[in-house]
């Protein structure tokens, strides 16, 4: 069964965020954050159960060759992602910014 793949507004807006600070910081680099995110959604798409629970049904994929972690959840054939966040935040603020 095929996914489909959602961004909630404020993971969306990381995201480029995100990608715009890591262009900013060497030409190419945000390119290839996008590039390790679209690579996750990739595997999300057919196989979005692949990733660890993190906890309440919320699962976690990490970017690869980024400090970054996606968030997300199933819901029937789609899947939300709730947040993409640095790695260095404290667990329990994760909690707290993604249940807002």
């Amino acid at each position: 069964m095929r996914h489909k793949v959602l961004f909630r507004p404020s993971a969306e807006r990381h995201l480029l965020d995100t990608a715009r600070f890591y262009e900013q910081k060497a030409e190419g680099l945000g390119l290839k954050f996008f590039a390790a995110v679209d690579k996750i959604t990739e595997f999300l798409v057919s196989s979005p159960k692949i990733y660890p629970i993190a906890w309440d049904g919320l699962r976690r994929a990490i970017v690869t060759g980024f400090p970054f972690t996606l968030y997300y959840q199933i819901d029937g054939k789609e899947v939300w992602v709730i947040a993409i966040l640095h790695q260095r935040l404290n667990p329990e603020k994760v909690r707290d910014w993604i249940q807002d």
